[in-house]
């Protein structure tokens, strides 16, 4: 179902706290972005739709919300309509301290590609699976798959996954509290000749 408004954002109160955990989903058309901002104002950016949306949605918004930096930016993975607007609100002032993804493995050679690998080539880091980002206050990040290898042990070949970059999706879970949310960039559930990586 698509969103009409521009933005759906969820806060989420722990209970017995005043502290909140804020999710916002961007209506950036086809590609996704979602921000998370921790109980303590700890920033997670995962995604940014397609080239010219960092201008134009992101931008923008990340303003209006007073974020003048990010903590985390995450890319689940390598198409243009999620990571092409990444490279364009770094390039607008508002920078992160670090950048996660899958690393150099099986990239394109897209030049939303290249813009993006070289926008964050000093602050990037390989995300392993298993791997617990803290979002401040008790609420947590954690990479479920990246690039066929599951978190607590195990993967799944997508080797000859027919939609190799949406199989290679980092998936995280993010918890606080009792809340849980699932974020998985376009992981492959089978069909269609892709790789079944979200039944694992």
């Amino acid at each position: 179902m698509r969103l009409l408004l521009p933005v759906l954002a969820l806060c989420l109160a722990s209970p017995g706290a005043a502290q909140q955990l804020e999710v916002h989903f961007l209506e950036v058309g086809q590609g996704d972005c979602t921000l998370i901002i921790g109980p303590d104002g700890t920033t997670f950016l995962l995604d940014g739709g397609n080239n010219g949306k960092g201008n134009n949605t992101l931008v923008p918004y990340l303003q209006g919300l007073g974020v003048q930096s990010l903590d985390y930016v995450g890319a689940s993975h390598y198409h243009a309509d999620h990571v092409g607007g990444l490279d364009e609100f770094w390039t607008a002032g508002i920078q992160a301290s670090v950048c996660l993804d899958r690393g150099d493995s099986n990239t394109p050679t897209t030049q939303t590609f290249n813009d993006y690998r070289s926008t964050y080539a000093g602050i990037r880091q390989t995300v392993i699976p298993g791997q617990v980002v803290s979002l401040g206050g008790g609420a947590t990040a954690t990479c479920l798959a990246v690039e066929g290898a599951i978190a607590g042990g195990g993967s799944v070949d997508i080797s000859g996954s027919a939609q190799y970059e949406n199989s290679a999706s980092i998936a995280w879970r993010i918890e606080y509290g009792e809340f849980d949310l699932f974020v998985g960039g376009d992981l492959t559930g089978g069909g269609n000749g892709a790789t079944d990586v979200e039944t694992a």
